[in-house]
């Protein structure tokens, strides 16, 4: 394990913590420096996954994929979304359209 990925892995925060900056990043329209972030996601603990209400958010979630569009950050969000629980994938699948379904893998 790489030493940046072991510091996540102790650092991350807790879910509402994690709940908190996904909707700031959607709000301020910085998805791009979150999504920077998506290859260190796999040190984060699958419990900080599971309660992230904002992820189920329509709303952020559409900010997210335009962001991923505008931005060529589909290789970023798609990694970061592998990390998910298969039910929020499933959800956010229901909530994008085909072409982003594709390009994410959902």
């Amino acid at each position: 394990m790489g030493t940046r990925t072991r510091i996540a892995e102790l650092t991350v925060p807790e879910s509402e913590l994690i709940d908190s900056a996904t909707r700031a990043a959607a709000e301020f329209d910085r998805w791009a420096a979150l999504l920077s972030f998506a290859v260190f996601a796999g040190g984060v603990p699958a419990r900080h996954w599971a309660n992230i209400d904002a992820l189920a958010d329509a709303d952020v979630i559409a900010v997210a994929v335009e962001t991923a569009e505008r931005d060529d950050l589909w290789d970023a969000l798609a990694t970061l979304m592998s990390f998910w629980p298969a039910e929020l994938r499933s959800t956010v699948g229901t909530k994008v359209g085909d072409t982003a379904r594709d390009r994410l893998g959902l």
